[in-house]
């Protein structure tokens, strides 16, 4: 069970600073629960990431095997696509309340 973080800044920062201990199954976890959709891409361990309600959208790569550590490449840009839209998915979490 991934470490749960209460805001979308505790995420970015768990993403920038967490190395290769975060699993892409956590990852998966902790996008949907602010809202995320993440889909598996046309290759392996490509994943493709929606937001159910703001026109959001990227991808990053996994890697390969069963729930794999994606490279650190990979968080630092999850976190600065979170850290662009922060303030239009905090305000669909928070018109969701």
């Amino acid at each position: 069970m991934p470490k749960r973080t209460s805001s979308l800044e505790e995420l970015i920062e768990l993403l920038r600073n967490s190395g290769h201990n975060l699993r892409c199954e956590e990852i998966r976890q902790h996008l949907e629960r602010f809202g995320f959709q993440v889909k598996s891409g046309k290759k392996a361990g490509h994943k493709v990431v929606d937001h159910e309600t703001c026109q959001i959208s990227f991808n990053y790569d996994c890697g390969h095997g069963r729930n794999a550590t994606p490279k650190r490449t990979y968080l630092k840009k999850i976190a600065r696509e979170l850290e662009i839209h922060r303030e239009e998915i905090e305000g669909t979490m928070e018109a969701s309340k």
